[in-house]
């Protein structure tokens, strides 16, 4: 496969940006370096071509910020395009768009629209600090690149690292523990109400509740990181697919479509509370391409029933190829775990699932760690991605069983990236 422009663009590339990318989810870490493409030059549909004119069946879909398909909204962002891109005043679509966001998402009564991800849940931990008046956060594990749970602590004053606690488990127990270590002192506890994980609904509904009981009782706020989860679970969230509403919510990534944005919600009487207290202000808060592309993704999303197809797609594709995993003793190896809606390759063995991308991308198909299927991935590609499996998985056997991974690749294994 020829990637010779990729691999051109990124020798300057390197050179002229820090990490030679802005989001290392999209850089060349993400897959096997020196045999898949770095560079994409344009999408459509469930596809993208890279820069040497390779086209790819794609599973990445833009890091999730894309859920209906590449191009599905061109025309509702074209229709705001001809009347401004960010205006000197406040737009209409912000009420029009709060109000019907108010209507899906139990948590969402007041709300802050922003760009990112990350500003979602730096603003949503000011927000459940100026309420509590405390200022120790509890978070479970990628929430951004905010001081508070940014992953590398280079940078970061030791006074305000040390002012947030990370807890990745489902043991309640730890939790307690730990409201009784900091009695008081506890602002929230921010997790992701799902994540690429095999856990039972009833078992992670009980997790969610036991979490929102526990900070009533300490009278610490609940937030719900739906940033990455959100729309895949339809337009209320997964908060409303597992029941469990929380203090403060946060969406981003795919609730437009691959434009910039993202908002905090939270309940009338924390917004009522703090408004007068925060200050959070973003210039591209109310970027009106990207509210229309909001709406018009969320109109789609209800009328289509998108977060019912993406559970169906996903469901079939983790069966299957499941299925043929362990008919060739692999299950423990390359596996898809998760909810349907959001499915992952499983993260055992590195170097075989880097030999598993290499032949999936010689075959046209390129995936990322987390599997993002979009409305636009069609049966036709879901048959052809299970039957591209059933052949490189007899590849990916055949190097276990010689010991001889390494040797078959043609580039750098992956290895995580936090």
């Amino acid at each position: 496969m020829n990637t010779s422009k990729s691999e051109q663009l990124w020798k300057k590339g390197q050179k002229l940006e820090i990490n030679g990318t802005s989001l290392f989810s999209r850089g060349p870490r993400i897959s096997v370096d020196g045999f898949a493409p770095k560079y994409c030059d344009r999408a459509d549909g469930c596809y993208f071509w890279d820069v040497d004119g390779n086209k790819f069946l794609d599973y990445g879909m833009a890091v999730g910020s894309i859920i209906l398909g590449h191009g599905f909204i061109n025309d509702a962002i074209k229709n705001q395009l001809s009347k401004g891109t960010n205006l000197t005043l406040l737009s209409p679509l912000e009420v029009e768009l709060a109000e019907e966001i108010r209507k899906n998402i139990p948590s969402c009564q007041r709300l802050k629209f922003l760009s990112s991800g990350t500003e979602a849940t730096e603003a949503a931990i000011r927000i459940a600090r100026a309420y509590t008046e405390r200022d120790i956060v509890i978070h479970d594990h990628y929430h951004g690149w905010s001081d508070w749970c940014v992953p590398s602590k280079s940078g970061v004053p030791k006074d305000c690292s040390s002012l947030s606690i990370k807890e990745d488990t489902e043991d309640i127990e730890r939790y307690r523990a730990l409201f009784d270590m900091h009695s008081g002192n506890i602002a929230c506890i921010i997790v992701e109400p799902v994540k690429s994980e095999d856990v039972t609904y009833a078992k992670r509904k009980k997790f969610l509740r036991e979490l929102k009981e526990l900070c009533e009782d300490n009278h610490s706020l609940l937030i719900f990181d739906e940033v990455a989860c959100g729309y895949r679970f339809g337009v209320g969230g997964a908060q409303s697919f597992f029941k469990v509403t929380p203090d403060i919510s946060t969406f981003g990534k795919a609730i437009a479509n691959g434009l910039p944005f993202s908002f905090v919600g939270c309940s009338e009487e924390i917004g009522n509370e703090v408004e007068d207290k925060v200050f959070i202000s973003s210039t591209f808060g109310g970027n009106v391409l990207s509210l229309a592309a909001c709406r018009a993704t969320t109109s789609i999303m209800k009328a289509s029933k998108v977060e019912k197809y993406l559970a169906y797609y996903g469901e079939k594709l983790k069966s299957e190829i499941n299925k043929i995993s362990e008919e060739n003793f692999l299950q423990n190896s390359l596996q898809i775990v998760g909810f349907p809606q959001r499915i992952a390759w499983k993260q055992t063995n590195w170097d075989l699932v880097s030999l598993m991308f290499q032949e999936f991308i010689r075959n046209d198909i390129f995936f990322a760690w987390e599997i993002k299927n979009s409305y636009s991935h069609v049966e036709g590609e879901l048959n052809q991605t299970i039957e591209t499996f059933s052949e490189v998985v007899k590849i990916c056997k055949k190097a276990k069983e010689e010991n001889k991974i390494l040797e078959h690749l043609e580039g750098k294994p992956m290895r995580p990236i936090l």
